[in-house]
């Protein structure tokens, strides 16, 4: 029985977006389930590209920032201190990132593919706000076992942390979602989807305010500010009932945040670090990434190494520009950035062919992925964009959903715009 080659085409690109559904959905939980899908998703995607032709793989409009990028990191795993070390995150981790990012964007072609996958993202975070409150009650989380988080601060006590096991992680990872939902509520027009915006924002701040994570507190500014700059730039409609929503969001956020500094006095304690600015002793961690960036300009100690140079070994640089300057020296920071850069100047250009008068999921998803990824990169540290599995995924995935999304909008007005290719 011969197979058309079409057939197998479309069996592999539904492969491939089952595994993405179940990817964002066992995230949060299981790191083994959560590699095998991804694995699976790297090659159910990997036949589609070779079915259609070998060169599809380089179709995507950020294929050359994607490689500078990935080509840079290479370098400085040529390059590395700690080879083995190096090799192995390369290989089994920091290459798939892209994998995922290529995958979404040619085997997702459809707006209610990633409106489905977004609901799978809701559903996982409900599963971890339900282990949280478990957390909490209990002292440990179901899944895992984590106690509830402490730092070296006496007066944080008891901060949830859930299936991630720390709370900053939690916290970049609710609050971010947090923010995707109540830009849902502003812009769907369908009351029972505002209300379950509404119920959904309601459960997951309380989870938010109890990390104790001041980076994920200020994120709902850096989120707020996001919400009310794509609502100029979308020209939605009814923007004076959407910002009369926006402002009953505030208010409930507001009141609740006045409540539970009432309930819990260490809510207090970190507002005041967060006024005072208080690095928590991180200035002395970067001077020492400085140190190890003079020593190796041009491609760092090697991807994955920084921790083993670092007193203690073992932690992070907390912010992502100076783990990558650390790890992979100017070159990696230069592809990096390239990136990075591409890819919101590409957002940019797209945008311009979303009609946000017509009826349809494209502005709504599209105002949603755009605060998930611009808040969560705001909250980011180095472990939620280029290093563990759980957050560098949940990353990749939503950035390359916001990508796709654009593409799709911009499929009936042309090719995509020269600038990134």
């Amino acid at each position: 029985m011969k197979i058309e080659k079409s057939s197998l085409i479309a069996i592999f690109e539904r492969c491939a977006f089952i595994c993405l559904c179940l990817v964002a959905l066992f995230l949060p939980f299981d790191k083994n389930l959560t590699k095998f899908f991804v694995y699976m998703l790297c090659l159910s995607s990997l036949l589609v590209f070779l079915l259609r032709s070998p060169f599809s793989l380089f179709g995507s409009p950020l294929r050359w920032p994607l490689l500078a990028f990935f080509g840079s990191f290479l370098i400085a795993l040529l390059f590395s201190r700690n080879f083995d070390v190096s090799q192995e995150y390369f290989f089994t981790r920091f290459i798939f990132y892209g994998f995922i990012f290529l995958s979404i964007w040619g085997t997702v072609d459809t707006p209610a593919k990633i409106e489905r996958i977004i609901s799978m993202m809701i559903i996982a975070a409900l599963f971890v706000v339900i282990d949280c409150g478990y957390q909490y009650i209990k002292g440990v989380d179901i899944i895992k076992a984590y106690p509830l988080a402490s730092t070296k601060e006496t007066y944080i006590i008891n901060a949830l942390s859930g299936p991630f096991g720390h709370y900053n992680q939690l916290g970049g990872y609710i609050g971010s979602l947090l923010l995707g939902i109540i830009s849902l509520g502003l812009v769907c027009e369908r009351k029972n989807c505002r209300g379950y915006a509404l119920l959904l924002s309601l459960i997951f701040f309380p989870v938010l305010i109890l990390t104790y994570s001041r980076g994920s507190w200020l994120s709902l500014v850096a989120g707020g500010v996001v919400i009310v700059s794509v609502i100029y730039l979308l020209k939605l409609s009814g923007i004076r009932k959407i910002f009369s929503y926006l402002g009953t969001y505030i208010f409930i956020i507001v009141f609740l945040f006045g409540i539970f500094m009432f309930k819990f006095p260490q809510i207090l304690g970190r507002l005041q670090l967060l006024v005072q600015f208080d690095l928590a002793n991180r200035e002395s961690l970067w001077i020492q990434v400085f140190s190890i960036f003079r020593e190796h300009p041009f491609v760092g100690v090697g991807p994955d190494c920084l921790p083993l140079y670092l007193t203690p070994p073992g932690q992070d640089a907390h912010n992502i520009l100076l783990e990558v300057l650390g790890e992979a020296g100017l070159i990696g920071l230069g592809g990096f950035l390239t990136f990075i850069t591409c890819y919101w100047v590409g957002v940019g250009v797209m945008m311009k062919h979303i009609d946000a008068q017509k009826r349809s999921l494209i502005p709504q998803i599209f105002f949603f992925l755009a605060v998930v990824v611009f808040t969560f990169i705001y909250n980011t540290t180095a472990v939620t964009l280029i290093g563990g599995w759980d957050l560098s995924i949940f990353f990749w995935i939503n950035a390359g959903l916001l990508f796709k999304t654009l593409c799709l909008a911009n499929e009936k007005s042309g090719p995509p715009p020269h600038v990134l290719t």
